[in-house]
């Protein structure tokens, strides 16, 4: 549900994703493949704002989208320093905006989540400021120092939900 627009969105199995009017149960605007041929749509969120919505697909990729337009602004990647490439390791289940909504003087940070198949979470600074198309995560935990350390408990299976309260 996006609050600033009073809409809800949905994403399917052939990889559309649809905006609807919450009063009359219209549907606005449908978009497809919006994570290439046959990717499934498996997980999203809105940021802070309200005005850009990331999705992420089947394949491993994760995009953030102008909610007004449709259009793809940005590919959130993984940590790794490979070559670029176009998605994160594996299926992402969970998207989530971590960000602290009290009031203040000084706009505080807000990070993008994603958790999946791959048992990490991957985390990227939302900086709306840059014109960069693909963004890396500035962490993936756990990480393999977290991984190696016998006292750290980390997941051993898929992540297959996660939430954020404020």
């Amino acid at each position: 549900y996006n609050t600033e627009f009073e809409n809800v969105v949905s994403g399917s199995d052939d990889g559309f994703i649809a905006v609807w009017d919450i009063e009359n149960g219209r549907q606005l605007t449908k978009f497809g493949d919006a994570h290439g041929k046959n990717n499934k749509l498996t997980a999203g969120t809105f940021d802070s704002t309200q005005r850009r919505m990331v999705s992420a697909g089947s394949d491993g990729t994760v995009k953030i989208w102008n909610f007004s337009n449709g259009s793809s602004l940005k590919n959130l990647l993984g940590a790794s320093t490979k070559e670029l490439q176009k998605q994160v390791d594996k299926e992402v289940t969970a998207l989530l905006c971590v960000y602290d909504p009290t009031p203040g003087d000084v706009e505080k940070p807000s990070f993008f989540v994603a958790a999946g198949w791959d048992k990490r979470l991957r985390i990227w600074p939302d900086d709306r400021t840059s014109d960069e198309e693909n963004v890396r995560a500035s962490r993936d935990l756990p990480n393999r120092y977290l991984a190696n350390n016998a006292t750290q408990k980390t997941h051993g299976d898929d992540i297959m939900s996660a939430t954020y309260d404020f």
